[in-house]
């Protein structure tokens, strides 16, 4: 459930639909209208929320890194957080390790082995090698996307985001150049990791976008085959059901492009030489 709180207790399993929390963080939703009144509906042609969605880790992750995208961050601020992300001489570890402890607070008991977490924002991207030494047992996946047609989506989703901000004035062009800057990061960290993963982990699984698309079911079996598990019947059938519900597009198709961000193609193909070569 989406609800930043460290000394909330997780709701039981016959109170997913009705813990009291899921109200006030609806309630919290309605409240970005006030602001910009066609926020959600934007926002949601690229990434829908409820409620009820599992994404503990992405605040976590702010409390200590601000990954917004730019949309909230004058350029100064902007070149330190990247001089921090990809420093050498910054340890980072303490990130990992803690969130190792937090997610132990709110998970199931140690003995119960047959509940596992997925962490899924993107921002971890920047820091594999710790996750890797606090998770020794973690299997790591990745979905791969040709930044051509990556780059403007995040992009869009980011000026959605800005909407909600009235001192907001730096302009697209800016925005453009953040997220890109922060994509080569993510594409170089994870090159290099596939390429020289730690010692003792299993080799990270690389997927491509268009093959994710084309076939959801067979990427779920190869993923939960790469961490040894296998897809059952119930959530196979839970699955078909909700790919046939929730389509492509089904909020709206949005409306970005490289130009509108700033981006020329030929520069950000130079850029991500190496990432579309063996990743796209």
């Amino acid at each position: 459930m989406m609800h930043d709180n460290p000394d909330a207790t997780p709701p039981k399993a016959d109170e997913l639909h009705s813990d009291s929390r899921i109200e006030a963080v609806r309630k919290g939703f309605a409240k970005l209208g006030l602001i910009s009144p066609n926020v959600l509906s934007e926002f949601y042609k690229f990434h829908r929320m409820e409620a009820t969605d599992v994404e503990e880790c992405t605040p976590f992750w702010r409390r200590y890194y601000w990954d917004m995208e730019g949309a909230f961050m004058a350029p100064a601020a902007l070149e330190a957080r990247q001089a921090w992300v990809e420093s050498v001489q910054v340890d980072k570890a303490f990130l990992a390790t803690e969130l190792r402890s937090w997610l132990a607070l709110h998970g199931p008991p140690a003995e119960d082995r047959t509940t596992r977490w997925v962490l899924k924002a993107p921002l971890f991207t920047c820091f594999l090698r710790e996750l890797a030494d606090s998770f020794p047992d973690a299997s790591f996946v990745f979905t791969s996307r040709d930044p051509l047609q990556m780059l403007p989506s995040t992009c869009g989703m980011a000026e959605a985001l800005a909407a909600i901000s009235m001192t907001y004035e730096p302009g697209l062009h800016q925005l453009g150049r953040s997220v890109a800057a922060r994509m080569h990061t993510y594409a170089t960290a994870q090159l290099d990791f596939c390429a020289k993963p730690p010692a003792g982990l299993r080799p990270p699984l690389v997927l491509k976008y268009a093959d994710v698309l084309a076939d959801p079911l067979a990427t779920v079996r190869r993923v939960l085959g790469h961490a040894s598990h296998t897809l059952s019947p119930e959530a196979e059938q839970s699955m078909r059901t909700h790919l046939a519900v929730e389509t492509q597009h089904k909020e709206g198709r949005p409306s970005y492009s490289l130009a509108k961000f700033g981006l020329d193609e030929r520069e950000l193909k130079e850029r991500f030489a190496a990432y579309r070569a063996h990743a796209c």
